[in-house]
């Protein structure tokens, strides 16, 4: 059994963050930022349970 897939199976990307956001991240979503990825004028963040 591969743990790892049920793990990541319940992530997803947001779009992209403006660095000048007032919220920014997942926090907002009641969920943990695993990991992010720069974007034109911010980033996108992986957001998990």
């Amino acid at each position: 059994m591969n743990l790892g897939y049920f793990v990541s199976a319940d992530c997803w990307w947001t779009g992209c963050q403006k660095s000048d956001w007032a919220v920014v991240g997942c926090k907002q979503y009641g969920r943990e930022e695993k990991e992010t990825s720069d974007c034109p004028g911010g980033k996108k963040y992986k957001c998990c349970n």
